[in-house]
């Protein structure tokens, strides 16, 4: 059994890759997704610490391809217990391919295509030669030359509705010389994608760019490439990832703006911390009693603030006054415009 773990699908451009890649390849897996970016620390013992300053994480530097992650965090979601002594435990990051039956486990994308391509006959190359080498050195050259356009010019603010004039220079430069390149295969091909007329691993390489390209909305000015883009965009397996990467982002704009609903839409939720996490400012409140975790499940249900009293004056024969003043509170801490200094901050 193949078994592929991976970052959030709005933050790990890596983890879509992986994805893609399995989707693409027609053989069974299993996925299992990894949170990442909580502010929290995960123990050896099983305890989870919840941190308040970004210099407790127990992270490695970020690497130029897959997304570091902390390896206590890893083993934690390890179903089939082969992570833990695995070369990965030096090299703890996202994506992880597990292979149970081999007792093989990969973290790099590139060594995911080959293993796949040479143990179970996933053939997303080309059958030509010359034009097999030429795919593999093109992702290769996504896989560790665009680390500028891709730290300037996020995947993970790509949904985020971003300021393109917030891209860098050096970003910049790597982008129109990335859209340069992409026209120059697109018209030395003549191929539908980039190399064949099918889909291939140079266009998986290339798909979370295509989405950074989008998101960003940078204007290409060339029909050709733009085209491209678009038929890749909506090829079928990349389109339903990044439709599930937008419905964080989309429950947000389909909320009445203030409402309690578009309130906590702003926020991942840790059930077994009772955690809400805005990943966008790094601030997160805990739900520290029955009442708040209530108020917080109310909310997600589309209930307005009255409708919320209501219940709670009902269920539990309070004063309405004291609700309606707890219920107003408690929305106004978790408001996503209630600003707290410094990350990692502990709203509570």
């Amino acid at each position: 059994m193949i078994k592929l773990y991976g970052g959030d699908k709005q933050f790990s451009s890596w983890s879509m890759r992986a994805f893609i890649l399995l989707e693409e390849s027609k053989i069974d897996y299993e996925y299992t997704l990894i949170g990442l970016d909580w502010p929290v620390k995960y123990h050896t013992d099983g305890r989870i610490e919840i941190l308040t300053g970004e210099s407790d994480y127990d992270i490695p530097e970020e690497p130029a391809s897959g997304c570091a992650c902390q390896l206590t965090q890893i083993i934690n979601n390890d179903s089939t217990n082969l992570i833990k002594k695995s070369f990965t435990e030096l090299l703890p990051r996202v994506p992880i391919l597990v292979d149970t039956e081999k007792g093989v486990v990969i973290s790099d994308i590139l060594v995911m295509e080959d293993y796949l391509r040479n143990n179970y006959g996933v053939n997303l190359l080309s059958n030509i030669i010359k034009t097999k080498y030429e795919i593999l050195t093109f992702c290769s050259h996504i896989h560790a030359d665009l680390l500028p356009l891709m730290s300037e010019m996020s995947y993970s603010n790509s949904f985020r509705n971003p300021n393109k004039k917030d891209i860098g220079g050096s970003g910049i430069t790597q982008l129109n010389e990335t859209l340069m390149l992409i026209e120059s295969i697109l018209s030395k091909y003549e191929k539908r994608f980039l190399f064949e007329n099918r889909i291939t691993f140079a266009d998986i390489m290339f798909a979370p760019i295509a989405q950074q390209i989008q998101g960003w909305k940078i204007n290409i000015g060339n029909a050709r490439v733009e085209n491209y883009i678009s038929l890749l965009l909506n090829h079928h397996s990349i389109k339903n990832y990044i439709l599930d990467a937008q419905q964080f982002y989309i429950n947000i704009e389909k909320a009445e703006k203030d409402s309690p609903k578009w309130i906590v839409s702003h926020y991942r939720y840790h059930p077994k911390l009772k955690m809400l996490n805005n990943p966008k400012y790094d601030v997160y409140h805990i739900l520290d009693n029955d009442i708040s975790e209530l108020f917080y499940n109310l909310a997600l249900k589309n209930k307005s603030k009255a409708e919320i009293v209501d219940f709670i004056t009902d269920k539990f024969q309070i004063d309405k006054e004291i609700v309606t003043r707890d219920v107003e509170e408690f929305f106004e801490k978790i408001h996503p415009n209630t600003m707290y200094s410094g990350k990692l901050k502990n709203a509570q």
